[in-house]
């Protein structure tokens, strides 16, 4: 703690600033802290309930019932652990330096997926294989984007009200968007990326009525498209030739007509949120999670919360990962920096718009797309890096009192 106020504070009675900085602290960095902490505790107890029997069931886990809770563990601790470091040694400009790597990083690693590295898992290559370890791409590419969007910003600020500065953002997000899409098949991790950029970009630069222009021309696009499968249903007992995606969109208009496919997993999570009441089934007795619904300790968990916590559990799940978001927030309205402002916002927008897509697929209101609940779903990859960017954000808390502190100090110096 000692050296990380000092590339603060300099030589002005260390001491003091440190006792200072030990008491103020206690607020904001310890609530957002402990809400991680919580989330992802709650997450553990969640994963077990979810994954338990199926894992006691088959060899492909070791007959472990405890195979994805360990997994899960192994990489929060780690996650806490590099949290540790980064916020106790590691101030938030320091990102902006190596922000041209961060960004150029993740565009390598979705090229490494096209080679011998990329790991296959059904169907689709989203992971990197390096030695025993493997991880998912697309959570590294959206810590990259957000990085290097915040030093764009921050760098080019007097050109915030340019339309050229706003493309150069765009393409920022979308090129490794594109390549997500073209190279591993990842739409939802590519409209994250799309969103976090177009979110960041919306909020910063002075170009609203390009975004408008252009969220409306997408909304039409997708309007459209939708409606033509819409019109055009596919046939439940010839479905060959159909792509997957326009699958996936005729399922979420009409889960029934293809519950033996595309709709399964849909209905199956409908019927466990729809089957909990109010105060759920309790805690380890869900019934849909026995083998009706795949992946329900993974992109389906919030639909084993409905069902064994209820209501109450869903809206308590929610709200707090609303807390922890609100939080984050005033971390970045309170940020001194244009860089810790954008930093801190990319990564509200990560959870938000993630946690937003999770629930609404869980409730059918958006169509079938695998993405994990942050904190609370099973996933190595995805709760390490959610745990470095809540490290990113503590940085910038942390950044904004030791200079409070510094100052105050300073003025009662000259007093």
């Amino acid at each position: 703690m000692n050296w990380g106020v000092n590339v603060f504070v300099g030589k002005v009675n260390k001491n003091k600033i440190v006792k200072e900085i030990k008491e103020n602290m206690n607020r904001t960095d310890l609530t957002i802290i402990t809400m991680t902490v919580f989330l992802c505790c709650f997450g553990l107890v969640m994963i077990y309930s979810a994954s338990s029997y199926e894992c006691s069931m088959s060899a492909d886990y070791g007959y472990d019932s405890f195979y994805y809770l360990k997994n899960q563990l192994k990489y929060i601790l780690l996650g806490f652990a590099g949290m540790a470091f980064v916020y106790f040694f590691i101030r938030d400009d320091f990102f902006g330096k190596l922000a041209h790597l961060a960004y150029g990083f993740s565009v390598v690693c979705i090229l490494l997926l096209e080679t011998s590295m990329g790991v296959n898992v059904k169907g689709a290559t989203r992971w990197l294989a390096l030695g025993t370890m493997q991880f998912q791409v697309a959570e590294v590419v959206k810590i990259g984007v957000i990085i290097f969007l915040a030093y764009m910003i921050s760098k080019y600020d007097k050109m915030l009200d340019k339309t050229r500065l706003t493309i150069y953002l765009w393409a920022v997000g979308g090129i490794p968007a594109v390549m997500l899409l073209r190279i591993s098949n990842d739409l939802s991790s590519s409209v994250v990326v799309l969103a976090i950029t177009f979110g960041i970009s919306f909020i910063c630069t002075k170009t609203w009525k390009l975004h408008c222009a252009a969220m409306g021309g997408a909304l039409a696009f997708v309007a459209l498209y939708v409606r033509n499968i819409a019109q055009n249903m596919p046939d439940p007992d010839n479905l060959e030739d159909v792509p997957f995606r326009v699958l996936r969109i005729a399922a979420w208009i009409d889960p029934e007509k293809y519950a033996s496919g595309s709709g399964y997993q849909v209905l199956q999570s409908l019927y466990a949120v729809g089957s909990g009441g109010f105060m759920g089934k309790g805690l380890g007795n869900s019934v849909q999670k026995l083998g009706g619904i795949p992946e329900s300790q993974n992109d389906m968990i919030f639909s084993i919360i409905c069902e064994e916590l209820g209501v109450f559990g869903a809206i308590m799940t929610i709200l707090m990962i609303s807390y922890l978001l609100y939080l984050i927030v005033r971390v970045a309205m309170n940020s001194e920096s244009l860089f810790g402002f954008v930093l801190a916002f990319g990564v509200f927008l990560h959870i938000s718009v993630q946690a937003i897509i999770n629930i609404a697929v869980n409730c059918n209101l958006f169509p079938n797309t695998g993405l994990p609940l942050p904190f609370i779903s099973a996933g190595g990859t995805s709760v390490f890096c959610m745990l470095m960017e809540i490290a990113m954000v503590l940085t910038v808390s942390r950044t904004h009192l030791a200079k409070n502190v510094k100052k105050e100090y300073e003025s009662r110096s000259v007093r």
